[in-house]
């Protein structure tokens, strides 16, 4: 009886502990800076949009960045980013295409992906 009474509690506890650890070991943003990107200006003001993220399982990423219609604009390379010194890891956009021209001012969806988890936001670029 003693069991009946308190297995919800335990099936309920078990679920918030296991989606807990699943969170704190698997990919997450830190922050993306900044959402608005002016690539190819004179000033070199918020030229390069960065994301610092997380990797703890050390996870196969892909980074892409797609236009408004779903169009992929530009895969980044994620093989070699750049570590900060807070223990996160850095990628950059440049506001280039695969091309390497710069693209039109509007709005992109960025796209970083793992086999477990996508993770999707926006950036704007303006002239």
């Amino acid at each position: 009886m003693f069991y009946i009474k308190y297995l919800d509690r335990i099936i309920r506890l078990l679920f918030i502990i296991t989606f807990c650890c699943i969170n704190l070991w698997s990919v997450s943003i830190n922050y993306v800076y900044p959402k608005i990107i002016t690539p190819g200006t004179s000033s070199n003001e918020n030229d390069i949009f960065f994301i610092k993220y997380s990797n703890p399982e050390n996870e196969e990423l892909r980074l892409r960045i797609f236009d408004i219609y779903g169009c992929l604009v530009k895969e980044i390379d994620t093989n070699n980013p750049s570590a900060s010194s807070d223990g996160f890891w850095l990628l950059k956009w440049d506001g280039t295409d695969k091309y390497n021209n710069y693209v039109n001012p509007g709005i992109y969806i960025y796209q970083l992906e793992t086999v477990k988890k996508t993770i999707n936001g926006i950036v704007c670029v303006v002239r």
